[in-house]
């Protein structure tokens, strides 16, 4: 696990978070196997910052040894494909699959504020390379309740909204990104489904640096 953190006093720009898939960093760096977590989550501890977008496709294409392919181009994605938008709100607790791409795009922050996240990957039958135990935290044996806090239903976002009324972003990795995503500009809280209808997967275009 570890805590993200965004400060209020930095740039609105480079309060978000780049867009990537979970995986086992180490385990690519040095045999260059990609390995997702089953389950990725976030339990927000403040209710300001940009929100978590998570899509529900495309995915990393799968290699000929079955393991996802962090390198290559995953293929557009089809028309019902989805954004998943969570607004940082205190005790709000998100799960979704770990092989789905996500973010946290500045652009879509409504209330300037420290966003704090606690992060925890969830792993099945692998553990990941250079992780370390974080030992016993504390002596004494919680009282408190353990039974799980109420669900919290995903809206559903019907409304046809103009591209003026929606604000564009462009998720990708270094050497893609998908065109057409638009989330709608008075989404301001909760959670919520966008249907995603024109998703374009194409190469980054390179800066010339002259």
């Amino acid at each position: 696990f570890w805590v993200q953190r965004r400060s209020a006093d930095v740039k609105k720009a480079r309060r978000g978070m780049n867009w990537h898939f979970d995986k086992d960093e180490d385990l690519l760096d040095d045999v260059g196997l990609c390995v997702h977590p089953c389950v990725a989550t976030a339990t927000y501890l403040t209710d300001r910052g940009a929100p978590l977008v998570v899509l529900s496709a495309p995915k990393l294409p799968r290699g000929q040894d079955g393991a996802p392919d962090a390198d290559a181009q995953p293929a557009s994605p089809p028309h019902n494909a989805a954004a998943y938008v969570a607004f940082p709100a205190r005790g709000l607790h998100v799960a979704f699959g770990g092989d789905l791409l996500h973010g946290v795009p500045a652009e879509l922050e409504c209330k300037g504020g420290e966003r704090l996240a606690l992060l925890v990957n969830v792993w099945l039958h692998h553990r990941p390379a250079g992780l370390q135990s974080c030992g016993k935290v504390c002596s004494r044996a919680w009282r408190g309740s353990t039974k799980p806090g109420s669900a919290l239903r995903v809206g559903l976002f019907r409304r046809r909204f103009r591209e003026d009324g929606a604000v564009a972003i462009e998720p990708g990795l270094a050497d893609w990104q998908i065109n057409g995503v638009q989330i709608p500009r008075d989404l301001q809280q909760g959670v919520w489904r966008v249907q995603q209808r024109h998703l374009k997967v194409v190469p980054r275009k390179r800066k010339n640096c002259k």
